[in-house]
This record gives structure tokens, sequence and C-alpha cells, in this order.
């Protein structure tokens, strides 16, 4: 079928309204300013904390350290159709919210959260000598200290928690996409509640050459190896705040 209003692919996240136009400039001002927004609500200002000298030396007498994950944030889709709507209002949101929810389920979507613990893991071993990781299968409700302290008592604890994850598109209207990503790791000892280490990292990618169709096609393909450079930057950053003291937190 083809007239006015009528789309022109399948895919209800690709094409705009008739009539959004006229908010094009009122949401590329907006659209940025909400990731920061939910940036601080989640993290506030947080700054990296390297593992310092007596603490390296003690980890070589850790037997094993467990290692968790809470459950990722809702992925944020922000479609053009959504584009004539106030940024970060409850109809936005539930649209954007939806779209994710979408893609998630049609092209198999994982948190890129769970590749940077992956990767971290594996430097924290080879470079640091620890033993063993003790990783636990399912993700946590929350990151308050009394929730890991009772769930794992005594113990060094490596915790990996998703701040966003989102596709925002680079200009109003616009085909191409940019990703957000942030993730913050933190090393804690239960015993005592001390916060051995911490860092963190915000990624923020260039707007994407590639159109929709291209991010889309075979399954998603582009889109899930883009997920994976965002995990990989992430990963050599919190490994470099942890064992070096680098305080740059901003990946491009």
């Amino acid at each position: 079928m083809t007239g006015r209003g009528a789309r022109t692919s399948a895919d209800p996240e690709r094409r705009p309204r008739h009539g959004v136009e006229r908010q094009a400039v009122r949401t590329r001002f907006l659209r940025y300013p909400a990731v920061a927004c939910v940036t601080l609500l989640v993290y506030g200002c947080v700054t990296p904390m390297a593992l310092d000298r007596n603490e390296l030396n003690r980890l070589k007498d850790e037997p094993s350290i467990a290692v968790v994950y809470y459950r990722a944030p809702d992925f944020i889709v922000a479609i053009p159709e959504a584009s004539s709507l106030f940024v970060g209002g409850p109809i936005y949101m539930a649209t954007a919210k939806s779209a994710g929810e979408r893609m998630i389920r049609k092209y198999e979507l994982q948190d890129p959260t769970l590749r940077v613990r992956d990767s971290l893991i594996s430097a924290l071993a080879a470079e640091l000598n620890v033993k063993s990781f003790e990783v636990a299968p399912e993700p946590l409700e929350n990151d308050n200290l009394d929730t890991i302290s009772a769930r794992f008592p005594k113990r060094l604890v490596l915790d990996f928690k998703t701040a966003l994850w989102t596709l925002m598109t680079s200009e109003p209207l616009s085909d191409k996409r940019r990703l957000f990503y942030e993730v913050r790791a933190r090393l804690l000892r239960t015993e005592d509640g001390t916060l051995v280490s911490r860092a963190h990292c915000m990624y923020r990618a260039r707007p994407m050459p590639e159109g929709w169709d291209d991010l889309t096609a075979n399954g998603g393909a582009l889109l899930k190896a883009r997920l994976e450079q965002a995990a990989d930057a992430c990963a050599a950053r919190l490994r470099s705040q942890m064992l070096t003291g680098d305080k740059e937190t901003l990946v491009k």
C-alpha cells in the first residue's frame, strides 16, 4: 500500500510520522541532556579509585573473589516516531522502552556488561595472579552493601552495574544512531564494608555511518558488533582505572 501517510518499511522503528518536523529543533537540544540526567540519577559524580599497594598484595592471598552483576536497566531506543514527544516525558520513555524490548527479543541482544565482566575477570586473573573467581549465575536485585554482605559474608566481591544502554538518533528524524553505554565496577570487602577499588566508564559513540537497515540486517549482526565494541572499550577503561590509577571515565 502506498500513498500519503503510508509507511515505507515493515519495521516500526524505522520511519517518522508526518508532521513532526516542527519539533526537530526542540528535540535536538533536549535529547542528549536526558542521557546526562540518567547518569546523575544513577551514580551521581563517580571518581575512579585504583587498588593501592597493600590491597594488591592482599589479593594474592585471596582464595577466590565473588563476582556479581545486577539487572540491566531498560534498553532505550529513541525511534524517529517519538521525535514529536517531550524527551524524557512518560509517553516518550514508554515508546523508547517498548522499542528496546522489541529489539532485545528480535535480535537477542545482551547487556554489554556481561562481556565487560568476563573481560575484566580475565585481565585481573592474568595481571594480579588471582587464584579463582566465583561468578554468580543470576543477577542481584540491588547493589546495597547490606544485600551483598548477606549473600557473600566475609568475602571480596567484584560487582558490575549498568547505568544505561541506549540508541539515540544522531539528529532529529535521522536514520543514523549513536550508542550510549555506562557501567560501574567495584571491588568490595564485605567483612568490614571497605571499598577497595571503583571504576566507571561512560561510552559515547560517534554517530554511526550505517543506517537503520544496515544495523539490523542479518539478525542485527552489526548492532551486536557495536555493543561488543562498547563493552571492550569500557572493559579496557575499567582495567586501567583499577590497576594504573587512570581517572578518565569518558570513552568516545
